[in-house]
């Protein structure tokens, strides 16, 4: 070992090489020597790490975010529900720019809330996992361990982490992308197919020309609402808008569980209909069958309700007969036709409409070859008609694509005076005292004041008491319950009332006239111009 000198002590000799010198000397030859022989294995070993360790660490991650995403998505984690109270909420912020949008208690399509919650639920999972990457890998660079420090460790569980990182980030990028996108291709189809089904609903009722009319306020309309049949403790069972949508292509969820159909065909037979005006309960098949609603009109005494009570009777009597079937569907109805037999018996008399009565509809369901519809018959006192204030109200007159105009031939000048010399008819008869021109006026002209396209509309011109008129002189040339319309319309020429006639004409788009017996109940009686109407609404009566 060498020695110096110290300079101001001579005689002193100190060691060249303490021993603390030799030591770190001697490690820091040995980390030398490691390095230089195993270094180049070691920047080996990382390259192949690298190139080999790191693509399948990615993979793995990218594997591992798409695993967590699909057990999410199969409900092996609970996530926040899109709730109905969401959808409605959300629906309340597009009501501010569009209020007449309803809201109804169900729950909505996947993918149009719950999917995206599901997503962001997945992301969040996986940053989770990846959090706990970063902090298992802090605790494997624990820099404080020399012979971690020493082996270089820490490089591999940087490039691990860094790939695995990787790969759960691609994961969840190639997720989200692949759910963005059947995201996008379900709604482009959920557009479409909505637009369809709608298409075809709206179609179908045009061919059947059916509506939801309801008989206690009249109001018409495609959709009715509907009741879920399920439990609501707080209400809210009503479904307004019941449709193919983002609430449910083919079937709908309701808030309480219950699945309901969405087709107005399957609805209008497995759910209660409702009026959307006024929650009048509708009748079954409401916007699925044809519905035809026919106003009876006239002046007073003009036997309006005499024709209503024979056909009403003469309609029921033809169930059972030719694959006919006629069933009335509600109370209201029932009533009017027990009232309706007892008076074609003659144990009951026809009584004067009541002016203070708010017409109701007399509603019948034809069954005919598979062919179904509704029938509405309106009866309305005569002095309403013909009154402003009243008659504006009768908003069943709006709707109707027919109508029945009633005109009393002993209310024609000529043949009120002959019948003046016929004692006996004239007690039966029971003629009108109101002018025939005015009652037609007051109604039609009504139906002007609202906008309603009459010549669009078709109407039954209605000669009743034929069977009394064919006992007068004046009666010659005319018989009752002859389908014989040119020759009523050159009798009624005759009798001065051309300007009725060409006014009926001028105004509607198809104009029949009929002489009957309103007593009669048969095909040449009351239901001769019911029958007629009805066939213009490709409904046969056998």
């Amino acid at each position: 070992m060498g020695y110096y000198y110290d300079p101001y002590d001579p005689f002193y000799r100190r060691p060249l090489l303490d021993g603390e010198t030799v030591k770190w000397l001697l490690v820091l030859a040995a980390v030398g020597v490691y390095l230089f022989f195993c270094l180049p294995l070691l920047f080996l070993a990382l390259f192949q790490f690298t190139a080999v360790a790191v693509p399948v660490l990615m993979a793995g991650g990218a594997g591992w975010a798409i695993i967590r995403t699909i057990m999410l998505l199969a409900g092996r984690r609970p996530v926040p529900l899109f709730t109905p109270d969401r959808e409605a909420a959300r629906s309340a912020r597009r009501r501010q720019r569009r209020p007449y949008l309803t809201v109804d208690p169900a729950w909505p399509s996947y993918w149009v809330g719950q999917v995206f919650i599901d997503q962001w639920e997945a992301v969040r999972w996986v940053v989770r996992d990846l959090l706990s990457l970063m902090r298992l890998t802090g605790r494997l660079l624990d820099v404080t361990n020399r012979k971690k420090l020493l082996l270089l460790w820490p490089l591999f569980a940087i490039f691990g982490a860094i790939g695995i990182g990787i790969g759960m980030t691609l994961g969840v990028v190639l997720a989200v992308a692949a759910n963005l996108l059947a995201t996008m291709v379900m709604l482009l189809l959920g557009v479409v197919t909505t637009g369809l089904l709608r298409l075809y609903e709206r179609l179908r009722q045009l061919r059947l020309r059916a509506a939801a009319s309801c008989p206690a306020c009249y109001h018409v309309s495609r959709l009715p609402a509907y009741r879920c049949p399920g439990t609501h403790p707080q209400g809210g069972n009503l479904h307004r808008a019941l449709r193919p949508g983002r609430l449910g292509l083919l079937r709908r969820t309701c808030a309480c569980g219950t699945a309901l159909p969405v087709t107005r065909g399957r609805a209008s037979q497995q759910l209660a209909a409702l009026c959307q005006l006024c929650g009048h309960p509708l009748h079954r098949g409401a916007a699925a069958i044809t519905d035809v609603r026919i106003p009876v009109f006239g002046a007073t005494s003009s036997g309006k309700t005499q024709l209503l009570t024979s056909a009403l009777v003469g309609l029921t009597a033809l169930s059972g007969t030719r694959d006919t079937v006629v069933e009335l569907v509600d109370r209201d109805s029932e009533r009017t036709y027990r009232q309706s037999v007892q008076i074609v018996d003659g144990t009951a008399a026809v009584h004067k409409t009541s002016t203070d009565w708010v017409p109701f509809a007399t509603t019948l369901l034809l069954r005919h070859r598979g062919r179904d519809a509704l029938l509405h018959l309106f009866d309305a006192a005569g002095e309403n008609l013909t009154d402003p204030n009243k008659n504006a109200g009768y908003g069943y007159l709006d709707f109707a694509r027919t109508l029945v105009f009633v005109l009393d031939p002993f209310a024609i000048p000529e043949v009120g005076e002959q019948l003046s010399s016929f004692p006996e008819i004239e007690r039966q008869a029971n003629a009108s005292r109101h002018d025939a021109e005015d009652s037609y006026n007051g109604t039609v002209n009504r139906l002007r004041r609202y906008g309603v396209a009459t010549e669009r509309q078709r109407i039954a011109f209605v000669l009743t008491k034929g069977d009394l008129l064919a006992k007068l002189p004046v009666g010659v040339g005319i018989e009752p319950g002859h389908d014989d319309p040119a020759a009523v319309r050159r009798w009624l020429v005759d009798r001065q009332m051309e300007n009725l006639l060409l006014t009926a004409e001028r105004d509607f788009a198809e104009v029949r006239y009929f002489c009957i017996n309103a007593k009669d109940t048969g095909r040449q009686g009351a239901l001769a111009p019911i029958g007629w109407l009805l066939r213009r609404e490709r409904i046969a009566l056998t």
